[in-house]
């Protein structure tokens, strides 16, 4: 009985010194759990780590193959696309052709003039600034900055730049035009016609029509006979859309916006599409006086 109530005391005591020198917490098995969950949540986080790099790989990518178009590709899409009227297009292509390595004096007209067909004058009116800017002695060719200009209601700078594209000679009654407008809203108007642009060169002869019709001896009705315009046909004829542009430019000096507004929208039946600038003056036209989605009529 001693013996075996000594062998009994002995393993209690044996037991407890165990039990102090292993508390609950950090016995081979507690040790196991926490280790497995640790080693659960660095594997998730692994997963996710991967998974990130595989999305910012992928975007990289996607990037890079933006990225290897040449400024020239850009430029052409971009201009494809605006006198398309893909306007939803136009602007992710135009910051992307502002930003490219290689952007030229053309990449920054393409710019101005799909920033324009867009209406956005502002943003039109800053690429033309910096073809300015980088070839000042361009000036007098840069015709279509004057236009964004006038849209953009810069109207000093605007009779600026059309009194320097007159110094490359006498021969661009639309340039006679564009000044008498822009100068137009500075001062009356009579006062404004007094310094008319005279350009006696001009060859196209329904041109001379719109200039007697913006010095006030002409009427809408000479400028569309000489255009060969025939109500209720729409042809796509640049020389009858340019008619009734200058018709629907004239109203506008006038302050007539309702005439205005039908004369340029038959313009827009006629309008032959990507012809530069001009082609797109009827849409944005439209686009800025009254946000009608006519505009879009141009669209393939």
């Amino acid at each position: 009985m001693k013996l075996t109530f000594f062998a009994c005391l002995a393993s209690i005591c044996m037991l407890a010194a165990c039990a102090q020198e292993d508390p609950i917490g950090s016995s081979p098995l507690s040790g196991q759990t926490v280790q497995s969950d640790q080693e659960e949540v660095k594997e998730k986080q692994d997963v996710k780590e991967k998974q990130s790099a595989k999305e910012k790989q992928d975007q990289k990518k996607q990037k890079g193959k933006a990225d290897n178009r040449s400024a020239a590709e850009l430029r052409r899409v971009l201009l494809q696309n605006v006198h398309r009227g893909n306007d939803d297009q136009v602007p992710a292509l135009a910051e992307k052709l502002h930003q490219h390595s290689d952007v030229s004096g053309a990449d920054l007209m393409a710019i101005g003039e799909a920033w324009f067909g867009v209406g956005q004058m502002d943003k039109a009116v800053a690429a033309y600034d910096e073809v300015l800017k980088r070839y000042p002695s361009q000036k007098p060719h840069l015709w279509q900055r004057g236009l964004a200009l006038y849209y953009n209601n810069e109207f000093e700078r605007a009779v600026d730049q059309f009194n320097s594209h007159q110094t490359l000679g006498t021969s661009d009654i639309e340039n006679s035009v564009w000044h008498l407008m822009s100068n137009a809203r500075l001062k009356p108007l009579e006062e404004a016609r007094k310094e008319l642009i005279p350009n006696p060169g001009e060859t196209r002869p329904v041109m001379h029509s719109v200039y007697d019709l913006f010095a006030g001896t002409g009427s809408p009705e000479t400028v569309l006979a000489a255009a060969g315009y025939v109500e209720n046909v729409n042809a796509v004829n640049w020389q009858v859309y340019h008619g009734l542009l200058y018709v629907a430019l004239y109203h506008e000096m006038a302050g007539e916006k309702e005439a205005s507004l039908i004369a340029m929208k038959k313009a827009l039946k006629c309008v032959v599409p990507g012809q530069g600038l001009m082609s797109l003056v009827a849409p944005t036209h439209v686009k800025l006086r009254s946000g009608d989605e006519a505009a879009s009529t141009t669209k393939k």
